[in-house]
């Protein structure tokens, strides 16, 4: 509020006549009319700031291209009828300076305050009915869509960036640790991506016998891990 008064003011000083730059109504529009339009753009301003800014997402970078074009596109359908003010500190600097209240000032300040709530109820009520779950996934990376599992959980799973995730491992570590009656029935703990020890000893256990059931040999050399299966007739090597 005060920075709009001092550039106001900044204004008047600098350029010659009279500050040309007041907001009120024209073109035949009435109070009740002007009220509504204040109302109805500032609504699509602010609820255009909470889905690009306040919701945190991939395009969020982008935030500040799209409040734009939502203001812009708000001054071509209001300017022409009450100056499209969508904010209090627009309308009352310039009076301000010039020391001239129009009759019809008050809607500039009931009428953004109304769309404000209008479109922060809106969002409430968006956020209430979980709309995220309409597309859930729709903005994960890789690792999150891996890790992600619909039907334990519809949050977006938190995944460290230099995680492996292996939904057909988890899937087979869950199947084993059924088996062996030592399945958990924690969300998190199944929704923790799979780490490298978990991994190894998955793909040990399904490796370790060859098809015809006899036992594999292992021979190690270096930092890698050699599986042969050994003849019949002959013994197996270490």
């Amino acid at each position: 509020m005060l920075g709009a008064m001092a550039s106001a003011g900044v204004v008047t000083a600098l350029f010659p006549g009279p500050l040309a730059v007041t907001t009120s109504l024209a073109g035949g529009t009435s109070t009740a009319q002007g009220l509504f339009i204040e109302m109805f753009l500032t609504a699509q301003l602010v609820f255009t700031i909470l889905m690009l800014a306040v919701e945190k997402h991939k395009g969020t970078f982008l935030a500040p291209v799209g409040i734009g074009l939502s203001l812009f596109i708000a001054e071509l359908g209001g300017v022409y009828y009450t100056g499209g003010s969508l904010n209090p500190a627009r309308s009352f600097g310039p009076c301000v300076a010039s020391l001239q209240f129009p009759s019809e000032h008050w809607i500039y300040w009931v009428g953004p305050g109304l769309g404000a709530c209008l479109a922060a109820g809106f969002y409430w009520f968006i956020k209430g009915i979980e709309f995220q779950t309409a597309n859930p996934g729709q903005d994960f990376d890789d690792l999150e869509a891996n890790a992600f599992d619909p039907t334990t959980d519809l949050s977006r799973p938190v995944v460290s960036p230099n995680a492996v995730v292996d939904r057909s491992t988890t899937q087979d570590l869950a199947a084993l640790n059924s088996s062996d009656g030592r399945a958990s029935t924690s969300p998190d703990r199944a929704r923790r991506p799979a780490s490298f020890e978990d991994r190894f000893g998955a793909d040990r256990s399904r490796n370790d016998r060859s098809r015809d059931g006899r036992p594999r040999s292992s021979l190690t050399i270096g930092n890698h891990m050699s599986t042969t299966t050994p003849r019949k007739d002959e013994p197996p090597k270490i």
